[in-house]
């Protein structure tokens, strides 16, 4: 079987949620071949998947050496340094990911998450609005904004934000339950 080939049923294996058996098939292809970039980036997904954050960053690393051009590999590791509560690092790489691709959605609602964490209220509203301003649309940018305006003390905004997340998306829990909080905060 050739490494397109492993990759190919890694990749589908991956996305069928047998992560172990991808895994497997993810470090026999590095085994063979250090340098390949799309099994690095996977096994560091992957690594993320179940939590294990560091390796994840160090593959995913790797993996940007390999291949610099990556929009989907920056968003990637960004996620891990999110989740890893590595703030200014995850901007980082969330702008290198937009840099890349300007209509990479994730990278933009996961850099209004950092920037939330940060702090930095202003400039995740901006970018929010900057992003839905330019016709990207996602239940989670909406959402996103309308959790950010809720904390703002704007709640017939956020009401607006998250109708809009809801629109998009019917069953997003999460939406449903902050808009009857804003709700609430509206009495």
């Amino acid at each position: 079987m050739s490494d397109a080939d492993q990759l190919a049923q890694a990749l589908a294996l991956h996305q069928a949620g047998e992560i172990a058996a991808a895994e497997a098939i993810y470090r026999d292809l590095l085994e063979k071949c250090p340098d390949n970039g799309d099994a690095c980036h996977y096994l560091g997904l992957a690594a993320y998947q179940h939590g294990r954050l560091d390796e994840a960053d160090v593959l995913m690393t790797r993996a940007i050496d390999l291949a610099p051009l990556d929009a989907a590999i920056f968003s990637n590791r960004g996620a891990v340094r999110l989740a890893q509560k590595r703030f200014p690092a995850a901007v980082e790489d969330f702008d290198r990911a937009v840099a890349l691709d300007p209509s990479r959605v994730e990278a933009l609602s996961n850099k209004s998450l950092a920037l939330m964490e940060l702090s930095a209220w202003d400039e995740a509203l901006a970018l929010l609005d900057s992003a839905l301003a330019r016709g990207l649309s996602s239940s989670q940018l909406h959402y996103n904004r309308g959790s950010l305006l809720l904390m703002l003390s704007r709640p017939g905004e956020a009401i607006a934000a998250l109708d809009a997340a809801i629109a998009l998306a019917p069953n997003f829990t999460d939406a449903l339950l902050k808009r009857g909080g804003a709700l609430l905060e509206l009495q």
